[in-house]
């Protein structure tokens, strides 16, 4: 038999109040066993209705800023500004799309600039600076120097370079962090000069079409099954054509003059990024309503031929205008996006008519692509044990609230998950998390995913295809204990999902023999809280825990620990 532990966090010497402090008197301690339980998995399947297999999807909105955990840029927009109080800065915004530029005077007479701050940059991995400047006034001279936040002056590595002429000119500086951490940027310039910048940029070597490479794999680790944008509070109605072509034009979100309020992240960004991490894209279009705040959009018929435009923008071939317009803007192959939901402004369900009106139009465009009301999101869902934890911490400090909500709501989604399985429906699910929802800020991949991301992870590398009937685990509704077991792989394998939300630890012994198939190994894979440690972070510690052994006898037993959820991959 084979073991690993994986421990999220470590624990510090200052205690939690435990969590089972705070629910009924009598219901056990997270040492206490339940009475071992059999459960005997069925060939009858829970439901004929033929469905895709079952895997947990995002929603996201723009990906905007280069604070987002997926963008490769390491530059945080707040963290300009100047080394001296005789150092001026003031944004101008560009005429054209309202994005800012920056105009930096150095009013003293030693060489002083701007700096940046970067956010945490690895160890050993190449990065690279690039700025984008034109004189204004005085020498054009500029220097770079780069160093880790605190280290001392000949720790920096430094570049000088001079801008000629009344243009633009851009500076491409390579360095290697020679440690794990944040760094400073410095951009220094003569006395008396005055240059503008147009753009700061810092990106990691192995930076993936201008994404996080770490932050990607954690992703992929998640496997979503789709992702759906724009989804956004406050969005309104989208205008796709303000979301494609060059950046350089795109208009801004907002009037602002902030260089991370463009629309950057467009469709095309949207199709590449779903790429990336696996995942099939999804397009939610608004739908026009009176008062819509785009005068380019004049009623209902306007709003379904935008909505036909960029189904025509995403798949359409050969000599079509927007075709040809999605060639001109760098891409020449389809996007082939198959999936479209309509949504409201709001982010409701639109009035039938209207979804009849679009969906007529979009077909018109491409026949193949199905278009629909949108979803709702998988809405958390609570079994009795952990609805009575809630509602005692609704009385505890914040803190508490906080140490344990993460692990919890995470449970809620998979309890959610699993009650759509034991009813027999599968297919896609939209989950309420957007990506850089369980993902930690961390520097390192293998610790990137959160409570939520490790939970969709179980539920998504071995989707469900086909629920089975089982015997044998509680059937009243809301209990603490749940056992759904389903092919995957085509059939070719079992997957058994346990939910143990409670404080005991329940041994289960799985009975496949009604299977008829010759099993020969399993692996376990489960995520428990130490919901009795000592606190070392905000949030409760979760262990993942890996096990294996064989299946010849047709018996597998596994160990559901308290507050735990666990998968197990059963194969011939």
């Amino acid at each position: 038999m084979m073991m690993a532990v994986f421990n999220r966090r470590r624990s510090a010497a200052r205690a939690a109040v435990p969590l089972l402090l705070l629910v009924a008197a009598g219901s056990g301690t997270a040492q206490t066993r339940g009475e071992p339980l059999t459960v005997r998995v069925l060939p009858q399947v829970v439901s004929a209705k033929p469905h895709a297999p079952f895997r947990l999807g995002f929603q996201t909105g723009l990906l905007e800023g280069s604070g987002n955990p997926f963008r490769a840029e390491c530059f945080a927009e707040e963290s300009l500004g100047p080394d001296s109080a005789r150092v001026t800065v003031k944004t101008v915004p560009d005429p054209d799309t309202g994005r800012g530029r920056q105009v930096v005077v150095n009013n003293d007479v030693r060489p002083l600039g701007v700096s940046l701050t970067t956010r945490p940059l690895r160890r050993g991995v190449g990065h690279t600076v690039r700025v984008s400047v034109s004189r204004v006034d005085g020498k054009g001279t500029l220097r770079l120097a780069v160093a880790p936040v605190g280290a001392p002056p000949d720790e920096a590595a430094a570049e000088r370079f001079s801008v000629k002429g009344a243009g633009a000119a851009e500076k491409a500086f390579a360095f290697v962090p020679q440690r794990d951490g944040a760094y400073r940027c410095a951009f220094e310039l003569e006395p008396g000069s005055a240059l503008e910048f147009r753009s700061f940029s810092l990106l990691p070597d192995d930076a993936e079409a201008g994404w996080d490479h770490p932050s990607l794999e954690a992703l992929r680790a998640a496997a979503p099954g789709s992702l759906r944008w724009p989804v956004v509070e406050g969005l309104g109605f989208y205008n796709w054509y303000d979301g494609v072509g060059p950046h350089a034009v795109r208009r801004a979100v907002a009037p602002t003059g902030r260089t991370e309020e463009g629309h950057g992240f467009g469709t095309a960004e949207f199709v590449r990024f779903c790429r990336l991490i696996g995942a099939e894209p999804v397009i939610r279009v608004t739908v026009f309503q009176p008062g819509v705040a785009d005068a380019r959009v004049a009623d209902l018929a306007a709003g379904a031929r935008l909505a036909a435009d960029w189904v025509a923008y995403c798949n359409a071939q050969g000599g079509h205008p927007l075709a040809l317009l999605r060639a001109r803007h760098g891409a020449a192959a389809p996007f082939d996006v198959k999936r479209w939901e309509l949504v409201t402004p709001a982010g409701g369900v639109p009035e039938e008519s209207a979804c009849r009106a679009y969906a007529v139009a979009m077909a018109a465009e491409d026949a193949s692509v199905a278009v629909g009301a949108a979803p709702a999101a998988l809405a958390f869902a609570r079994d009795r044990y952990v609805a009575q934890v809630m509602r005692r911490l609704s009385a505890a400090t914040a803190a508490e609230r906080e140490y344990y909500s993460a692990w919890y709501d995470a449970l809620g989604t998979a309890y959610a998950g699993l009650e759509r399985l034991g009813r027999g429906e599968g297919d896609d699910v939209c989950t309420a998390y957007y990506p850089e929802q369980v993902l930690y800020r961390v520097t390192y991949a293998k610790h990137m995913l959160a409570e939520a991301g490790l939970l969709m992870a179980l539920f998504n590398r071995f989707p469900a295809h086909v629920p089975l009937v089982t015997e044998g685990p509680p059937e009243e509704p809301g209990a603490p204990f749940r056992v759904q077991a389903a092919w995957t792989e085509g059939d070719a394998a079992l997957v058994v999902f346990v939910y143990n939300s409670g404080p005991e630890s329940r041994t289960v012994r799985l009975d496949l023999s009604k299977l008829r198939r010759r099993f020969a190994f399993w692996v376990s894979d489960q995520l428990a809280a130490d919901i009795a440690s000592r606190r070392a972070s905000q949030t409760v510690p979760v262990n993942r825990t890996q096990t294996a052994g064989a299946a010849v006898t047709q018996w597998v037993e596994c160990e559901a620990a308290p507050s735990s959820f666990t998968r197990l991959l059963v194969k011939e």
